[in-house]
């Protein structure tokens, strides 16, 4: 079964859960996994697109935009389309507001919450949802 797992974080700048987003990217990265990273919109993505190429100062994260860029072999992929799916990908983050319809595909869904009022609204909303169907949820308060 799907395990998912909630990182709330204390700040509240939208720039937090993209920064925490490539913190959790580069982990599962170096874990040998797969990873679809889901976006709001075309915006989100090419943001978050340049923020991995730069996060870290010594190393990248290889990694495509999908649809914009011909699907490649790389083990990191950003979308923003709702129909998009990968589910030979291991792991899901989601920075939407809402449950990816796709989300049962994955082994694992990583949300990231922040403190700004409508992200953690929406955050909760989820975390009822997955509860609800009875998937196994875990929290981890994140202070930095």
């Amino acid at each position: 079964m799907t395990q998912i797992d909630f990182y709330i974080l204390q700040a509240s700048a939208p720039q937090s859960r993209e920064t925490y987003a490539c913190r959790l990217t580069d982990k599962a990265f170096k874990a040998g996994k797969t990873i679809f990273i889901y976006t709001e919109s075309f915006a989100d993505a090419q943001r978050l697109n340049t923020q991995l190429w730069t996060f870290k100062g010594e190393a990248f994260l290889p990694h495509d935009v999908y649809p914009d860029t011909h699907p490649s072999n790389v083990r990191i992929r950003l979308g923003y389309l709702p129909h998009q799916t990968h589910p030979s990908f291991d792991v899901l983050i989601n920075l939407t507001s809402q449950v990816p319809p796709f989300f049962k595909e994955y082994e694992r869904i990583l949300e990231i919450i922040n403190q700004e009022p409508e992200t953690r609204d929406h955050g909760r909303q989820r975390f009822r949802f997955y509860r609800e169907l009875g998937f196994e949820l875990k929290s981890h308060e994140i202070e930095k």
